[in-house]
């Protein structure tokens, strides 16, 4: 199961079958999908093209971010988690390569989880560091700090 947001700030609830999720919407569910793909063992290039199986590349103020960095990004979600969706929707619409976990679901998440404390969700691991609820700048920030970015023209 995926969802997405409408401009009004409608939760929308999918299957997996990627063609039921309107075009302009679909850049929300890519990571899901992947994770999703991942988790049943799939091979993520079975995925429609754009859908977030492939290899990845974010920028993030113009800083280039791949999938292949090395860097380690984790979301710890709950459904229905309004500012979890919001989070997900940025990562997405920035690029930015993350592993998805729902606290309620998965038992391995939920260790990981407590782990960090069990702080408020929605929260990212990006390297060491680790935020708590949707900060956009310092997201960027965090993952500016912890790799080796080359700037574009670089």
């Amino acid at each position: 199961m995926v969802h997405y947001i409408d401009e009004r700030g409608k939760i929308h609830y999918v299957d997996t079958d990627y063609s039921k999720v309107p075009e302009r919407y679909r850049d929300q569910v890519a990571g899901q999908l992947a994770a999703e793909e991942k988790k049943a063992g799939h091979s993520p290039a079975a995925l429609p093209p754009g859908a977030g199986g492939e290899a990845t590349t974010g920028r993030t103020n113009n800083v280039i971010l791949s999938s292949g960095s090395g860097l380690q990004i984790d979301l710890f979600v709950k459904p229905a988690c309004v500012e979890c969706a919001f989070l997900e929707i940025f990562l997405n619409s920035e690029r930015i390569p993350y592993d998805r976990h729902d606290v309620t679901q998965d038992p391995n998440a939920k260790k990981m989880f407590a782990e960090l404390g069990s702080p408020p969700v929605p929260v990212i691991k990006i390297g060491s560091r680790v935020i708590s609820g949707f900060q956009a700048a310092e997201i960027q920030s965090a993952i500016k700090s912890q790799l080796p970015f080359r700037s574009r023209g670089e």
